[in-house]
């Protein structure tokens, strides 16, 4: 009897999902702020893109409460650190570029960083062919920096207490060639347009266990999640497997850049589900069988520039409507989430001493034995 009331609130666990789309996951640090202001406890966390980068900073601290301040510390630097870099080194030495406007180019970096915000495209392939001429795939991996990703992890990510912290999954997308990254963002967009126009999902997005991969392998696989095909390296697991955003893996439905399936699997009954675009065609009926709450953006939270848009006044506006919406949310249903938490961590505490007293009892009848025999 105590075994099966183990069992089922074992699994009575609350998710919190964080999806990608670039600058835009500043919403987030809103979203966590409010979580801890009405002491709804997180079990385990999955992300996409920024979305895994800011899920293992708060699942790497000693608790929730300073999970929440370390990201909030992180999304007050960012915006002064200069996230899009490019790699001058890159740029000379592999590319023979026309003369192109600044804004142009930039236009190139923002539209393949769609590929991993859920948003909705059309006739995107017009004006690629024009931009480079005579470009050498050979050796090329990444054109911009990922010095300031790796800060962040540097930083913010306590690697070693994240071993013994709440589960963190997130996702990856494996390119389905071995060539060079170039030929993984025409691949890339090849799937879009195949979404777009003939509704025709592409392969799915992985997960990973974060604690289940060796340390060297946890900071490249959340550096993989957020690695846009050509802009940032992707990640080489050794055994001809190529791994990049998350984001892009069944695109449709945004699959990968919504992490939601790890956690299900892994026993989460209740997921709080966050949005980083305005429209999705995620559903939360897709999964019947979990209590789902989606905190989507109630103001407009931008397109593509948005994701590039590091500055305080865009950072400090997503934060509040991430923390807005999130108690609108999250305000009629917190008691029950709270209750849910609570469950889980006195089941953990009685399921501890149970197990005490079971051992406690066997060494005890191994007394009596060794007694009875002397």
């Amino acid at each position: 009897m105590n075994n099966e009331l183990l069992n089922t609130q074992s699994n009575n666990k609350v998710g919190l999902v964080l999806s990608g789309g670039g600058a835009k996951g500043a919403y987030h640090v809103g979203v966590v702020r409010a979580l801890n202001e009405m002491n709804i406890g997180i079990d385990m966390i999955s992300g996409a893109s920024i979305g895994a980068l800011n899920g293992a900073v708060l699942a790497s601290a000693p608790n929730f409460t300073e999970g929440v301040k370390r990201i909030e510390n992180l999304w007050d630097k960012l915006p002064h650190l200069k996230p899009i870099q490019f790699d001058s080194n890159a740029l000379t030495s592999r590319f023979k570029l026309k003369s192109i406007s600044n804004s142009k180019f930039n236009y190139l970096i923002y539209f393949t960083l769609l590929l991993s915000a859920g948003l909705r495209l059309s006739s995107p392939l017009g004006w690629l062919s024009s931009v480079f001429v005579g470009f050498k795939t050979s050796g090329v991996e990444n054109i911009l920096k990922d010095d300031t990703l790796r800060m962040m992890l540097e930083e913010y990510l306590d690697i070693e207490h994240l071993q013994h912290s709440i589960p963190l999954y997130v996702s990856i997308f494996k390119q389905q060639q071995s060539g060079k990254a170039f030929i993984d963002l025409f691949l890339a967009i090849k799937d879009v347009v195949k979404v777009e126009l003939a509704g025709i999902d592409n392969a799915p997005s992985e997960f990973r266990h974060i604690q289940s991969l060796s340390l060297e392998e946890q900071k490249e696989v959340l550096l993989a999640s957020a690695a846009v095909p050509l802009f940032f390296k992707a990640f080489s697991d050794g055994q001809n497997g190529r791994y990049t955003d998350g984001g892009q893996g069944g695109y449709l439905k945004s699959q990968g850049n919504t992490p939601i399936t790890p956690l299900i699997e892994a026993g989460c009954r209740h997921v709080i589900v966050t949005h980083l675009a305005d429209g999705s065609l995620w559903h939360r009926h897709d999964f019947p069988g979990s209590s789902i709450i989606e905190i989507r953006p109630s103001i407009e939270i931008g397109g593509t520039m948005a994701m590039f848009d590091f500055s305080v006044e865009t950072v400090d506006r997503l934060v509040q409507a991430g923390y807005h919406d999130t108690m609108k949310a999250l305000q009629k249903v917190k008691l029950n989430l709270n209750s849910v938490h609570s469950m889980r961590q006195n089941t953990t505490l009685l399921a501890s001493t149970l197990s005490d007293t079971e051992g406690d009892d066997a060494l005890e009848n191994a007394m009596k034995r060794l007694r009875s025999n002397s």
